[in-house]
């Protein structure tokens, strides 16, 4: 029932409560020996977890559910490997890990001619991360159609912002227009207190900003303050590095500067290496167009400090390739 409660989405104080609760049965189910309820308490607090953008805890609580799985049965298994997997994938941490679970969960779920929407969902997301869009694209197709299918919109509504950032990061702004649409209608069937309809607005306008639509700069800002204010702060890094871009590209460098610093802080606040990594390259490449070589000097420097390159995506590794030989 708790699980259920997560699913519908709960915030604020509420959220609080429901993750003691959540705490004290797993603690019960441990005492009892029950794996296969321990294994559905954490994975309602992994759920929360990434709601919450907790990936300290979610790492932890992932890490654990994969333990598990290794004494329950082959469905139960599956299950669990592959939302740890996805959650881990999802929010772009330990990739390799990410990848690991979720290739061992296929396995698990072709035995017992299972298919997990996690498993799907999860491998899109790694494919994703590595630039392998033609991979990525039918995966989180068919996430969709399974989320769809079992009314899951809590779950469609995140499958269908992967295909929008999809779009957009092969730049084709166009065609992630209807996802956002999409997914606008479908975050107006969840609870007013979740994050959903802001990200869909998030990605609408930036969608729109990248297409250069008339009054998409007073959109996009708007749309910016909204997701500062339900605090979702993963899209909001990713908002604010896709606006830095279009920015500079169009050399806006003053309002390149003000995004993609706000995407550095707001990125490292909840340790992203991804857009940490592309905030700062940003930062440099636009003080090196407004001609301020030693600050570029100085953010680069500090940017080397703070990337490990087996930590980033393929995107990310490119971004920081093409600074390196800036320097050279």
């Amino acid at each position: 029932m708790l699980w259920v409660r997560a699913i519908a989405g709960v915030t604020g104080d509420r959220a609080t409560q429901l993750e003691q609760e959540v705490q004290q049965l797993i603690q019960a189910a441990v005492r009892l020996g029950l794996k296969e309820a321990e294994g559905i308490g954490l994975e309602t607090l992994m759920m929360m977890n990434v709601n919450r953008s907790n990936f300290t805890e979610l790492h932890e609580h992932s890490l654990r559910a994969a333990e598990i799985s290794r004494v329950s049965s082959p469905v139960t298994a599956a299950r669990l490997l592959a939302y740890s997997g996805s959650c881990l994938a999802e929010i772009r941490q330990d990739m390799n890990r990410a990848e690991a679970l979720l290739l061992e969960a296929e396995s698990l779920a072709d035995r017992v001619g299972a298919e997990p929407i996690d498993l799907v969902c999860g491998l899109g997301c790694v494919y994703a991360y590595q630039a392998n869009y033609a991979e990525a694209q039918p995966r989180l197709q068919r996430a969709l159609q399974m989320a769809q299918a079992e009314q899951d919109h809590w779950r469609e509504c995140n499958v269908l912002s992967y295909l929008a950032m999809l779009e957009l990061e092969v730049g084709n702004p166009a065609a992630a227009l209807p996802y956002c649409h999409e997914m606008a209608i479908v975050a107006a069937k969840t609870p007013e207190e979740g994050s959903e309809g802001a990200i869909a607005t998030a990605l609408t306008a930036l969608a729109n900003y990248q297409l250069q639509q008339s009054a998409a700069a007073v959109d996009l800002e708007q749309a910016i303050n909204l997701l500062y204010q339900v605090d979702a702060k993963r899209m909001l890094a990713y908002v604010l590095v896709g606006a830095a871009e279009v920015d500079l590209n169009h050399q806006q460098l003053e309002r390149a500067m003000t995004h993609a610093e706000a995407a550095l802080q707001t990125a490292q606040s909840i340790n992203q290496p991804c857009e940490i990594t592309l905030a700062g390259t940003l930062l440099v490449q636009t003080a090196l167009a407004l001609g301020e070589t030693d600050r570029a000097a100085t953010q680069f420097k500090f940017l080397q400090t703070q990337v490990d390159r087996r930590s980033l995506s393929v995107r990310a590794q490119r971004a920081i390739d093409r600074l390196v030989e800036q320097f050279k």
